[in-house]
């Protein structure tokens, strides 16, 4: 019986100390510090992430490496010094934020040599530690900073070497490419030893593209161009010249028009060897009596070359540079109207459409002619009415025609009248009253589409 309890016994005890060994095995790991407190230290950069768990997926552990860096990030702070440079864009706010956030992107993107500290995870998500060393990251950005300033220069001085040259075009487009060289230091001094002399670079760079942009002269041969609507202002009247202070021609540089009624096709030009551009405006719409062409220097087009920034591109393009406007007056066309309008097979004695596009044309600014020399246009009305029916004393009838407009033996609108009705006491009045309505949507509806053909041709 002795043996027997001992025996018990021992199992007894085996269960208990097998059973404490399971519980601790199965206890949960203990949370990190770093996970329940914020680290900080005086050396490194420390980033720390977390992502939840997401079932039959990994990718929480990627979105948790990607928080810590982002966080990581966040710790490297960039002050943004109001130097010299960037006053010249103070009055740009957006250009301004532009800059602004590529000097801190500069800072905090491309970062190098962090290294992963730790990582946990429980049953809801996981977390990843990151830390950069900080005189790893000073001395990772100062190496960029040198060679985007050796790259600066670099373009700095073949573009001195363009502008002795008098190529003033490729020299605008070094000095561009020497201010994206740095434009993530534009908050900073920038200086530089070219030929035994220190210059602040950034600064004189951007002088010498203004100084030269603004030494360009444009000139149009002409200051005043008269045009009839619906034609077209040829080559010969838009023509400008492109020349140095000095009056040397500028070749091959860009240059475009801008024409105050619409944006039209073909408004950029390069200047041939004698700094010549010319252009073509295809057909004048407006109803106005006066428009105007501007010739200027195409500065994106110029940087566009350059393949620098768009922020770099539209700072540079705010210099202001010699533009040149010349007036454009417009007259409205000549025309003659051409009509044969019947009353029931009978010429009328007094026409009736004819004199209402006569004088909605007047009234409109176009001359009236009645030779076809002088004429711009031709009108051609021919239409009759015929009897239709006759109840209870009154009767009616239908206007029936066609109305062309030419414009040199081309028909730029074609218009048929049909059954336009009348009705009266008899015939022939039921017919004067269906041109009275025919004149009506003359008024209110078809001389607007004339007009637009004249214009849209």
């Amino acid at each position: 019986m002795k043996s027997f309890n001992r025996f018990t016994s021992l199992i007894l005890l085996s269960v208990l100390l097998l059973g404490g060994g399971t519980l601790h095995a199965c206890a949960k790991p203990k949370t990190p510090d770093w996970v329940l407190n914020r680290v900080s230290d005086d050396n490194y950069y420390i980033g720390i992430g977390y992502a939840p768990k997401v079932k039959k997926s990994k990718a929480h552990y990627d979105l948790a490496a990607q928080n810590a860096l982002n966080d990581l990030a966040s710790e490297i702070s960039v002050t943004i010094s109001a130097s010299n440079l960037m006053i010249t864009i103070e009055d740009d706010k957006q250009l301004k934020d532009d800059f602004t956030s590529i000097i801190k992107a500069r800072a905090q993107k491309d970062i190098e040599g962090y290294e992963k500290v730790a990582s946990y995870e429980d049953r809801k998500g996981c977390w990843v530690y990151y830390r950069l060393s900080k005189a790893q990251y000073a001395a990772t950005q100062a190496r960029k900073r040198r060679l985007a300033v050796e790259t600066a220069k670099t373009f700095y001085v073949a573009a001195q070497e363009a502008e002795r040259k008098m190529d003033y075009k490729t020299a605008i487009i070094d000095y561009a490419k020497s201010l994206d060289a740095v434009k993530a230091y534009l908050n900073e001094q920038i200086l530089v030893t070219i030929d035994s002399v220190e210059i602040n670079l950034t600064q004189v760079a951007y002088r010498r593209s203004y100084d030269l942009l603004n030494s360009l002269q444009l000139k149009s041969v002409r200051n005043q161009v008269t045009c009839k609507m619906g034609e077209s202002i040829p080559e010969s009247d838009l023509v400008c010249f492109l020349r140095t202070s000095s009056g040397e021609p500028m070749a091959n540089f860009p240059v475009m028009i801008t024409y105050s009624e619409r944006s039209i096709q073909n408004a950029n030009k390069m200047t041939d060897a004698e700094g010549k551009a010319a252009f073509v405006l295809p057909t004048v719409r407006s109803k106005k009596t006066m428009e105007t062409v501007t010739f200027a220097l195409d500065i994106n087009k110029l940087l566009v070359e350059s393949a620098v920034d768009f922020t770099v591109r539209r700072w540079l393009v705010q210099i202001p540079a010699h533009k040149v406007t010349m007036t454009v007056l417009v007259m409205k066309p000549s025309i003659l109207i051409e009509a044969t309008e019947q009353n029931l097979s009978k010429t009328v004695s007094h026409l009736m459409l004819a004199p209402m596009f006569e004088h909605l044309f007047l009234n409109a600014g176009y001359s009236v002619v009645t030779n076809r020399e002088e004429a711009d246009y031709i009108l051609k009305i021919t239409t009759n009415t015929t009897a239709r029916s006759q109840a209870k004393g009154l009767y009616s009838t239908a206007l029936n025609g066609h109305i062309q407009l030419y414009r040199k033996d081309r028909v730029i609108y074609d218009r048929f009248l049909n059954n336009i009705a009348g009705t009266q006491l008899d015939y022939i009045k039921a017919g004067l009253s269906a041109y009275e309505e025919g004149a009506r949507q003359i008024e209110i509806r078809y001389f607007r589409e004339f007009e637009e053909a004249i214009i849209k041709q």
